[in-house]
């Protein structure tokens, strides 16, 4: 029995009164780097314009298979890891047929943003930077609440 056992709830996940939570807009917080708009601001080269969307998605096309295997290895690992604290309940995470989108590319939410932004990096290297199209809205608001509540 550890420190939290008597703080945790029916998922085995300890209770904490002064935690704050941020979650992504994006599978993970590189996605907000692969987002179209951003890139083409950076990958800005010569002052030549180039279409951030094409970009993002024929790189996403190109790894796509990728893509798919590892959305399947992290739903998959995380309803094992589930079935593991609690054997007599249903996983709530259901095959991941059922979840993934059919179409090439993916959709955004549905992409590894660190897989895809290591594919972008080797044309474009310096994507992790701030640009006037970078939008983080949803973590400045956390951002601003947290500190509102301090």
């Amino acid at each position: 029995m550890d420190f939290y056992s008597h703080k945790r709830n029916r998922y085995g996940v300890p209770r904490f009164t002064d935690l704050n939570l941020f979650v992504t807009r994006w599978s993970d917080c590189e996605g907000y780097f692969v987002q179209p708009d951003h890139v083409a601001r950076i990958a800005n080269i010569d002052g030549k314009a180039i279409d951030g969307k094409a970009v993002v998605e024929n790189t996403a096309r190109k790894i796509h298979n990728s893509l798919v295997a590892k959305f399947n290895n992290v739903r998959n690992s995380l309803g094992t890891k589930k079935w593991a604290r609690n054997k007599n309940s249903n996983s709530q995470f259901s095959p991941t047929t059922h979840k993934l989108s059919s179409s090439i590319p993916l959709p955004s939410e549905q992409i590894h943003g660190k897989e895809l932004l290591g594919e972008l990096n080797k044309t474009y290297p310096g994507l992790v930077a701030v640009s006037d199209n970078l939008d983080v809205s949803d973590l400045t608001h956390f951002l601003n609440n947290l500190l509102l509540h301090k």
